[in-house]
């Protein structure tokens, strides 16, 4: 596969969803080319709802693809290639300019599972769990409904045969209470058929 999707084979009908072993952005924002522009995209393009697998499936190595959504709801999603997951994004920032920008993300193999939420510049709520580690490396802020009685980070110096700990399923339930769930997205005609294909700048 090459380091780029491929955008005119990309093209399809109907919105594509996803939200399982990915990571993506939610910009409380109508206005794609606005996010994009934020994120310091590169060589932003029209792109059809398929590229999505492409991203998903896209090899370790730069440039780093980003799809930027068409307006959901009231929201911009801009799902990242997995080489992205861990990077850092001024969230500050975003929901500086914005009002709200959110982080999640999940992958299963390593049970690494992550959700942020911003509002104005300030966090509202940020947590990590990497079961690799087993590590909380963000616990924050007031947590999310959808989290139920997740294990906190001072808890795990006990027993944790009583302990609860996130999956997938966790982050899809914080995403459906906070902005939009991407999994349901899958086949919805109702949203436009293109979004934005970018690329992330290298890091400095």
């Amino acid at each position: 596969m090459s380091g780029r999707p491929d955008v005119e084979a990309a093209a399809a009908s109907g919105a594509v969803g996803f939200g399982v072993k990915s990571a993506w952005l939610a910009v409380r924002s109508e206005q794609p080319e606005e996010v994009a522009r934020a994120l310091g995209l590169d060589d932003v393009r029209p792109a059809a709802w398929g590229v999505v697998q492409e991203i998903q499936r896209h090899p370790p190595e730069p440039p780093f693809p980003v799809f930027v959504t068409p307006p959901v709801d009231g929201w911009t999603l801009v799902l990242l290639a997995p080489s992205l997951a861990e990077a850092e994004f001024d969230l500050a920032g975003l929901s500086r300019q914005f009002g709200e920008a959110q982080k999640l993300a999940t992958h299963r193999v390593v049970e690494s599972h992550e959700w942020q939420r911003w509002v104005e510049g300030s966090p509202v709520r940020r947590y990590w769990w990497v079961g690799e580690s087993g590590e909380v490396r963000l616990d924050d802020g007031e947590p999310a409904a959808a989290e139920g009685s997740l294990a906190h980070a001072g808890a795990l110096d006990g027993d944790w045969d009583d302990l609860e700990f996130p999956d997938e399923d966790t982050v899809l339930d914080v995403a459906a209470e906070w902005s939009i769930e991407p999994t349901t997205l899958d086949g919805r005609l109702d949203l436009p058929a293109e979004g934005l294909l970018g690329y992330a700048p290298p890091s400095p």
